[in-house]
């Protein structure tokens, strides 16, 4: 297989417009290098998030995994059907998912988050990896034609993710699940990409606890209280029943948090960032 040069092999955008009914394919604007820096701020994103989990193909017959054979023969994602038909199977399991759950959003705006489906196939040392993100869609007024289009913006937010890797032979040897709740949309992860579990939710509970934690570490270098706290009411936080908000933790222990000392508020601060 002949690769391309750069470590971006291939990638495509399309806007998902739950209310109408539409997947539109989109171009993407910037240049390459722009390109290859958003790629990076997303795995950073994704890769340093706790809230992330392992699974499975379900079989090698679904749709997903007949298009991951596809993608890594033909690494072409804008001349790939299986890409584009990915962005339409999402678009119905959203359309279904909002039909069947929207009347439980208070708030009157649905169940699913509206954006688009950006995909990626890069390449990670000798690894060729596949990446399909549900993000927040920006629209910008394009300088040449005046006309309202769709584009990526520095400020986006991650909603979901599929990452895939492929070993030597093509074969999928790692699927992990992003998602901005602590416990993965039903619709995402099973619906959606077909996917299995490989962990208990209580397994997911304590790996999420030991990566904040890890992350909190240098805290405790500055300020042994807050610290304990901090750990304390993470823990309190994964144990609750019921579904939980990341944002929302983020938010409801570390960002209303009053510290002991200036050292240590700023230093929490500097943590927030990463979670």
């Amino acid at each position: 297989m002949d690769l391309p040069t750069g470590r971006i092999l291939s990638t495509t955008l399309h806007h998902i417009d739950i209310g109408g009914q539409v997947c539109e394919r989109v171009a993407i604007p910037g240049e390459a290098d722009d390109l290859e820096q958003y790629l990076s701020e997303l795995l950073g994103e994704i890769g340093n998030k706790p809230q992330k989990r392992e699974y499975a193909l379900a079989a090698q017959t679904t749709e997903f995994a007949r298009a991951l054979r596809v993608f890594y023969e033909e690494p072409d994602l804008s001349m790939c059907d299986e890409a584009e038909g990915l962005a339409g199977r999402l678009l119905r399991i959203e359309i279904t998912t909002d039909n069947k759950f929207g009347h439980l959003n208070p708030e009157g705006t649905g169940h699913v988050k509206k954006g688009s489906f950006l995909q990626f196939i890069y390449k990670d040392g000798h690894s060729i990896q596949y990446l399909g993100v549900k993000i927040e869609h920006q629209s910008f007024i394009d300088e040449e034609d005046f006309r309202r289009k769709i584009g990526l913006g520095e400020t986006q937010k991650v909603y979901k993710a599929c990452k895939v890797g492929f070993d030597k032979d093509g074969q999928v040897f790692d699927v992990l699940i992003f998602d901005t709740n602590s416990k993965p949309s039903t619709y995402w992860w099973r619906d959606f990409w077909e996917l299995t579990e490989l962990r208990t939710d209580e397994h997911n509970t304590k790996t999420a606890i030991k990566a904040v934690t890890k992350t909190l570490a240098p805290l405790k270098k500055v300020s042994r209280a807050d610290y304990t706290l901090l750990r304390n009411a993470s823990v309190a936080a994964f144990k609750k029943e019921g579904r939980m908000n990341f944002d929302e933790f983020v938010t409801e222990v570390f960002s209303t948090y009053s510290a002991e000392t200036e050292q240590s508020e700023k230093k929490i601060k500097e943590i927030t960032k990463k979670l």
